[in-house]
């Protein structure tokens, strides 16, 4: 991925790098720059724009952070669609969240633009409940940081975390007493 900043006229669908006020109208970051957004620029007197251009070999945020969120996805959870490179993991009922730490760490390790976080292993959780967050940091991530981040999650016995759900237990407590004893 490549930043600069560049004439609003070679700006056409590049990724704006900042959010701009234009009046009533705010582009925010992470847009990509139409024809339309490149006239509302110019009739607001800007001549020159800071944006990303994605590389050949690059995944943009949203596509790489639904891939991992797949990979990482265990029973007991669903994922949310990725906005603004961000997709969360989601408790489909009651349990207890169960996470391969060692696995984590290492997804954690590939690359500093690509994050994700978990609630506490063995955490009690409610149905409805985000457990997980997956964050790519930039516009885009390089394939094979995704692929690799793709691999970890599904190696050992598959996802790196899951539900486990909560289940009654039938328990007895027994008393007995013998004669003399103290109670």
């Amino acid at each position: 991925m490549k930043f600069g900043v560049v004439p609003i006229q070679e700006a056409l669908g590049a990724i704006l790098a900042h959010t701009r006020k234009l009046g009533a109208v705010s582009l925010k970051k992470g847009r990509t720059l139409s024809a339309e957004d490149l006239q509302s620029l110019a009739a607001a007197g800007i001549r020159e724009i800071m944006v990303a251009r994605l590389e050949a070999g690059d995944v943009d945020e949203d596509t790489a952070a639904n891939r991992v969120a797949a990979a990482c996805l265990g029973s007991g959870l669903s994922r949310s669609a990725a906005f603004t490179g961000r997709s969360n993991l989601i408790a489909e009922g009651a349990g207890v969240l169960v996470v391969d730490r060692a696995r984590l760490d290492r997804l954690n390790a590939i690359d500093e633009t690509l994050t994700v976080a978990t609630l506490a292993p063995y955490d009690a959780v409610e149905a409805r409940q985000m457990v997980a967050t997956i964050k790519v940091i930039p516009f885009a991530v390089a394939e094979s940081a995704v692929a690799a981040a793709e691999a970890v999650a599904r190696s050992g016995d598959g996802a790196i975390g899951r539900v486990a759900p909560k289940r009654r237990r039938m328990t007895a407590l027994n008393l007995t007493r013998i004669e003399g004893m103290i109670e």
